[in-house]
């Protein structure tokens, strides 16, 4: 059985350069309030590459990719479309469904094997950043292929040599080879790792296949991934300038101490 799994942070350029944490833990309404406080935040000073612009400029999916995306990797018409949250819902279903010889293909800005040392994660323990790992001990995958986005060539995972052995092959996306041919099609919004403000492109994405009027009717999918999060740019902006009044008026207290 052939999968293509889609992450939707793959096609956005590296968070690395922001002074943030992650974690699906995060309920949404707490999420909705992070990228409020995270829309005009801007990259730690060793990362000079972006022109000083705030995240909300920034963090935008890559056009050069997204556009005509599916067009462009000339795929055929899957048995089966998922559209979720979590690359966890991905995990739990295979696991459930006993499927073997599964062939991976997962594009994706993170290798999704697991991010601890030791001890490695337990059975049972099945979240967004160990689900491969999970259907790899069970022996439910032939090979598993990732695809990265180009810019992870100069800003590879810390982890990705603990568990590299676990990877078939690793490809980059402008040099990626894959075939057109799969039975599922699964793709997730991500949405501690992607912002609330690219949705309409989101919506974009996934709509591709209402043309496709079987596909789309029998897809499986949760009701909240087909609208767009809450998010407001005034509330946003105003929460980054009262950030900066609070922070001139620290400043010159320290400074009257002096």
């Amino acid at each position: 059985m052939n999968i293509l799994s889609i992450d939707w942070d793959f096609f956005f350029p590296n968070t690395e350069c922001f002074d943030w944490g992650f974690n699906e833990i995060m309920n949404t309404h707490l999420m909705d309030i992070i990228w409020c406080a995270r829309a005009f935040d801007f990259p730690l000073p060793i990362y000079p590459i972006h022109d000083n612009n705030p995240a909300i400029e920034i963090l935008n999916p890559d056009p050069n990719i997204f556009n005509n995306f599916w067009r462009n990797i000339d795929i055929t018409i899957p048995s089966t479309l998922i559209i979720t949250e979590s690359h966890q819902d991905l995990g739990s279903l295979l696991l459930n469904l006993k499927y073997y010889y599964l062939n991976i293909w997962n594009l994706d800005a993170h290798h999704d094997i697991h991010y601890v040392e030791s001890p490695e994660p337990q059975a049972g323990d099945i979240k967004c950043d160990n689900w491969v790992y999970h259907l790899l001990k069970k022996e439910y995958v032939k090979k598993y292929t990732l695809i990265y986005p180009d810019w992870r060539k100069d800003t590879p995972e810390s982890s990705i040599e603990n568990v590299k052995h676990y990877i078939d092959t690793i490809q980059y996306w402008s040099k990626a080879k894959m075939p057109g041919d799969f039975d599922i099609v699964f793709i997730c919004r991500s949405p501690h790792w992607t912002p609330p403000w690219s949705d309409n492109c989101w919506l974009h994405f996934i709509r591709f296949w209402e043309d496709f009027e079987r596909v789309w009717e029998e897809k499986l999918s949760v009701p909240s991934v087909l609208v767009k999060r809450s998010f407001n740019y005034k509330t946003a902006k105003d929460l980054y300038d009262t950030k900066q009044k609070l922070w001139r008026e620290m400043h010159r207290s320290t400074k009257w101490i002096e």
